[in-house]
């Protein structure tokens, strides 16, 4: 997949802490949606990205994909409170979940 070489810098960045989240808390599913999401708002034109945090982005991206699978269900086998999940990143879970595309 292609990524447009003026966000290139902020999709490592993102991708690397979407890695090391899913890697602790989730498992190679969720990894391979937060990334494909990742990408798809990197060739967005103009990318979200550009603008904000990385840390932001990623609490959003891994808030999005988690809250479509039901991460915060606690029956599930994968669960998380928002909160758990926002403070991997060092967000509040209001600002994750806003940023969540």
């Amino acid at each position: 997949m292609s990524i447009p070489k003026e966000i290139q810098d902020k999709f490592k960045e993102i991708g690397e802490m979407l890695i090391d989240f899913c890697d602790e808390k989730l498992n190679e599913d969720y990894e391979d949606l937060c990334l494909r999401l990742l990408e798809k708002l990197c060739r967005k034109r103009p990318s979200p990205l550009l603008s904000g945090k990385a840390s932001t982005w990623a609490a959003g991206i891994a808030y999005a994909i988690g809250s479509n699978n039901f991460i915060f269900d606690k029956t599930q086998e994968i669960h998380l409170t928002a909160n758990e999940l926002a403070s991997a990143f060092g967000v509040s879970s209001s600002t994750a979940s806003s940023k969540a595309v």
